[in-house]
């Protein structure tokens, strides 16, 4: 009797499945959170090449990049499977031509063929600067006039003329 009950347990829980694990969330590393993407190579006049780079996961068997310009809510996906990943290496790196003056944001989700699960990683901002000319406004400026804090008053005219300079 003890046989039939150990060959019944043995049938019961010696046949069952091994869990598979999910796919591990990456560690983002560039560009970083807040960064102003001074590292980006200009394209042309309004656009830039932009180096993301990530450190693989466990049980991952491909990536898929997602960069979000927060302005025009366009999305950009890039999936990267085994063909595209160094085996050897630790770090995944993917360059994109993005437009710049833009702030973006940015993730990566880790997948596996032998999970049904993706797992997202933390989600950055970023700000792709654009090409700084002279005149530019956001250079910092300087009020010549009115005197910064002055009272003025509006009997003379209905204007006030504003002078600034900037470098």
């Amino acid at each position: 009797m003890r046989f039939r009950i150990f060959l019944l347990y043995l049938l019961i829980f010696g046949c069952s499945k091994d869990s598979i694990p999910d796919p591990s969330p990456v560690k983002l590393l560039t560009p970083t959170n807040g960064n102003n993407c001074e590292s980006a190579i200009p394209v042309n006049l309004i656009e830039s090449k932009v180096n993301f780079s990530w450190v693989k996961s466990e049980n991952t068997d491909k990536y898929e990049l997602v960069v979000k310009n927060s302005s025009q809510n366009k999305i950009y996906t890039e999936e990267l499977d085994g063909s595209d990943i160094e085996n050897n290496i630790q770090n995944i790196y993917y360059n994109l031509v993005l437009l710049t003056s833009e702030t973006y944001t940015w993730h990566v989700l880790s997948k596996s063929i032998s999970s049904p699960v993706s797992t997202q990683s933390d989600v950055w901002q970023f700000y792709l600067e654009g090409n700084i000319e002279p005149d530019y406004i956001p250079q910092p400026s300087n009020l010549n006039y009115p005197e910064n804090e002055s009272t003025l008053s509006l009997e003379e005219s209905d204007l006030i003329k504003f002078s600034w300079s900037s470098k």
